[in-house]
């Protein structure tokens, strides 16, 4: 997966369930039905942030971008605009 969806790649994923310490999601692009995780701490850093208040409505469709391959071969995202708003803008200039 690595190879695939190396860090800092950008993905669209819908938000399948909400955690404490975070939420599931399914790809959509560029690789279908792949799972991974945002960390509660990857979610937003717009303002203080409220586990469950402020997560995606399941369902929900949001840009995030991969951020790291766990050990055990967990992709794990962000949705922070710090890290998908340079993402976007470098696919906008390619």
């Amino acid at each position: 997966m690595k190879n695939l969806l190396p860090v800092g790649t950008l993905v669209t994923a819908e938000i399948v369930s909400h955690q404490r310490w975070g939420v599931d999601v399914r790809l959509l692009t560029p690789v279908q039905n792949v799972v991974g995780l945002i960390d509660v701490l990857y979610v937003t850093n717009e303002r203080p942030f409220e586990p469950f208040i402020d997560y995606p409505a399941i369902g929900s469709q949001v840009k995030a971008v991969v951020v790291a391959h766990a050990p055990n071969g967990q992709l794990r995202l962000s949705t922070r605009n710090s890290d998908v708003d340079p993402a976007l803008e470098q696919l906008e200039d390619s």
